[in-house]
């Protein structure tokens, strides 16, 4: 091989390794706070943690979809729960505003967690403060990553329950 193409490949080698190597350099606080932001809703945008379910499927918190319900002025908490492409949705509602649940309400509900994850065919939304305190605790059980054996049987009765029209 030619000596002058040696060391031009050497050279450009280097200056490709130079480029690469220090072309980074250390992220500034603000992109450091920006990835981490990333990473934190990549992770919610894939619903939190979840249990598996023979009988129905896994089930998911779906903390994305919580937080965008919980943005709405007449909820004070929401729970949503995913299972296959329900969402099951606990609401408390916001009384310092003095509002009920209603179709219309219910409708901008729906549209949002649409918008939001359009895999989700069904949602279910209920004010119950049974089924409201019933989600709250299966959602910290799929948190705890409880097996699914044991949280199944009483999510499957707890939706018969609260919505009787299903056939589960």
């Amino acid at each position: 091989m030619n000596v002058k193409i040696l060391k031009m490949i050497i050279m450009i080698s280097a200056v490709f390794v130079t480029v690469i190597g220090c072309g980074g350099g250390e992220k500034k606080p603000e992109q450091e706070a920006k990835v981490q932001t990333k990473q934190k809703s990549d992770q919610a945008n894939k619903g939190g943690k979840a249990t598996s379910n023979n009988a129905g499927g896994k089930m998911m918190t779906a903390h994305y979809l919580s937080e965008e319900i919980e943005g709405m002025e007449e909820v004070k908490h929401a729970t949503v729960v995913t299972q296959n492409k329900n969402a099951y949705v606990a609401i408390e509602m916001n009384r310092e505003k003095n509002v009920q649940m209603n179709e219309e309400l219910k409708n901008r509900m729906v549209q949002r967690i649409r918008t939001i994850d359009p895999d989700i065919k069904n949602i279910y939304i209920s004010t119950s403060a049974e089924f409201n305190n019933e989600m709250n605790g299966l959602a910290g059980n799929i948190e705890r990553q409880t097996p699914a054996k044991e949280i199944g049987e009483s999510f499957d009765e707890l939706i018969k329950k609260t919505f009787p029209e299903l056939k589960k």
